[in-house]
């Protein structure tokens, strides 16, 4: 661009060519004549370029020497407004730059706020419905308030009924029925308190219509809810596990009631067997308490013949010994249902014992039959 504004500034000012109107001075060459013929076409075509410029400058008249001056001005002009374009062509790159990013943390933004607003909505929803659950309970306080207060009119009614015929029946009877007198009176002491009554259940209902408005405005939120239960799963969980363990205990004491009841029946069908010791002295041994039970054994003991005496002292060996087990057991089964672990080794335990068991009976059913079948193929 500028190569072409110098030339146009040398075409119209003629600063170069004003050199062609000179004489010039020959050279001396040595050419062939194909040179010459062609150096005379260069000849006519540099005359022909010579009229034409000569034609272009009387065209272009006068003010072509302003124009010549005025042209390096227009190239600065335009290297100027490139310089600028190119500028303003990269401001318009950063700027679209900016505002991609500021589009794609818009659209974040808009998907967060989507986000917590579905949340919220979800919220509203729960809050609705409990808003509906509440307002159905108040219904229904409501209503056991309306059919309430209807008994308690119709009560009023009643005792307004009977004091009117009670006024009239003491109107026409005479002083001398003091036991009717009495007997009315009873009847109002008792519709009186049936009232009071009635007025103390009606008050203790509004109370708890007030304690129900006052919840409905300050409503747990669900994870309070969630902890209440959770906390009463725990309470329960802990009565589950203690009422097993009475019940363990129970059961124990039972199992040990019957080892006992069945050791004094031997006792006694001994005590039958050799005679020595009357129905009297039976019946006293079988009811007596656990507490004088060692002396009582004692002096059984000494009366009962030698080998007697040992059997006793046999079954005696044997009560202890189930208490001491019934105790273990009990202590055991306790700590059994309190550790998780202990169970869990436990099943493990059993289930091993139960495979161990399988494969010895699976390996004596193989060599048992291995002989029969040996035997049978001959």
């Amino acid at each position: 661009m500028a190569g072409l504004f110098a030339w146009a500034a040398d075409v119209v000012g003629g600063g170069p060519l004003e050199d062609d109107d000179k004489p010039r001075k020959p050279v001396p060459l040595l050419l062939t004549s194909q040179q010459t013929h062609y150096l005379s076409e260069l000849d006519v075509k540099a005359a022909a370029l010579q009229q034409t410029v000569q034609v272009l400058r009387q065209r272009v008249g006068p003010g072509a020497q302003g124009f010549a001056e005025r042209m390096p001005h227009l190239h600065a002009d335009s290297v100027a407004s490139q310089s600028a374009l190119a500028l303003e062509v990269q401001a318009h790159n950063a700027t679209r730059i900016q505002i991609q990013m500021r589009e794609d943390s818009l659209r974040a933004e808009n998907e967060a706020y989507a986000k917590a607003l579905a949340g919220r909505q979800d919220e509203a929803r729960e809050k609705a419905q409990e808003a509906q659950e509440l307002q159905t309970t108040m219904q229904e306080l409501e209503e056991k308030e309306k059919t309430f207060k209807s008994d308690l009119e119709k009560l009023r009614a009643a005792v307004a009924e009977k004091d009117g015929l009670s006024i009239q029946e003491e109107v026409e009877t005479t002083a001398s029925d003091a036991d009717r007198d009495t007997l009315l009176q009873n009847e109002l002491r008792q519709l009186r308190s049936e009232l009071d009554m009635w007025e103390v259940k009606v008050a203790k209902l509004e109370r708890e219509v007030a304690s129900a408005q006052q919840t409905a405005s300050r409503w747990p939120s669900p994870a309070q809810r969630e902890k209440e239960l959770e906390r009463r799963l725990r309470n329960l969980t802990e009565q589950l596990v203690t009422k097993q363990a009475q019940a363990e205990s129970l059961a124990n004491e039972r199992n040990a009631l019957e080892l006992r009841l069945e050791q004094l029946n031997e006792s006694r069908r001994h005590i039958q067997a050799t005679g020595t010791v009357d129905g009297n002295s039976k019946r006293n041994k079988i009811g007596r308490p656990s507490t004088s039970h060692h002396s009582g054994d004692e002096s059984k003991v000494r009366g009962l013949p030698v080998r007697q005496r040992a059997s006793k002292s046999v079954s005696d060996n044997v009560a202890n010994v189930a208490r001491t087990m019934d105790a273990f057991s009990l202590h055991a089964g306790s700590h059994f249902w309190r550790n998780k672990l202990v169970r869990s080794l436990t099943v493990v335990y059993i289930l091993c014992l139960h495979v161990a068991a399988f494969i010895m009976l699976t390996g004596r059913m193989h060599r048992q039959f291995k002989p029969a079948t040996a035997k049978e193929l001959p």
